[in-house]
């Protein structure tokens, strides 16, 4: 799989972190004003006010304003443990969809993995059954202290959340055995579908985009960009600069 190489570099390209006010709980004014487009697009990092960009945490503003959601990486893992967080959040509730548009959970059989269409990629990820615009497939992993993420950061298969964009080696190191809610998806193979899809690597591969990365309550969804019929290969795009 192609999926996290690009992403990776995102993350470690992105401002100096302000992680312990994003993960506090607590929502700054601005942003309950601000962030109302997070209710029609809660994969959002920014809303527009005025021609001016407002950073939001959109988690916290749905959940402030009463909307279902599936579990915090945090809460899961209290509820679950490391290895079932993921049946913990309750990602696959029905009742999410209902107010939140576009978050359409894949059903279990709904995508499969065989080899992919690009040349040298190895495996790919298929819908398996016409997949509906905003349709989700949780990317999950197993879950990097800070010490762990400082090892494996250039890894293509780590992902990690947006306030840990820019994070330094003294960040990492202040922090090395608290929990970082960074995935590593390689050892996870099994039920984890989305690790095996592919990022556009060229402008060939960019017409045939459907699909993006999401964050949400610090996890990590894969959701479709567009429908997308029986048999064809999820292509990621991952804001890179090659698209």
């Amino acid at each position: 799989s192609l999926l996290l190489g690009a992403f990776g570099a995102l993350v470690a390209a992105g401002p100096a972190p302000d992680a312990e006010a994003a993960s506090s709980g607590r929502m700054p004014r601005r942003m309950k004003r601000f962030c109302d487009c997070c209710k029609d697009d809660w994969c959002v990092t920014t809303c527009k006010f005025r021609n001016e960009l407002i950073r939001c945490n959109c988690y916290q503003y749905l959940e402030e304003i009463g909307f279902i959601l599936p579990l915090t990486m945090r809460e899961a893992l209290k509820a679950g443990g490391s290895q079932n967080y993921p049946e913990a959040s309750k990602w696959q509730d029905p009742k999410i969809g209902k107010l939140l548009k576009q978050y359409k959970p894949v059903p279990d059989r709904g995508v499969v993995v065989q080899p992919s269409r690009i040349d040298g990629a190895g495996l790919g990820l298929f819908a398996n059954a016409s997949l509906p615009q905003g349709s989700v497939i949780q990317y999950i992993g197993e879950v990097q202290t800070y010490a762990q993420y400082k090892q494996k950061k250039d890894s293509n298969y780590v992902l990690c959340p947006n306030r840990l964009m820019g994070a330094t080696d003294d960040f990492l190191e202040a922090r090395s055995g608290d929990v970082s809610f960074c995935v590593d998806s390689e050892p996870w193979t099994e039920q984890n579908p989305a690790r095996y899809a592919n990022n556009a690597v060229d402008l060939a591969q960019c017409a045939k985009t459907n699909a993006e990365m999401c964050e949400l309550g610090d996890m990590f969804y894969l959701r479709t960009t567009k429908d997308v019929s029986a048999g064809t290969e999820l292509f990621l795009d991952l804001a890179d600069g090659t698209c």
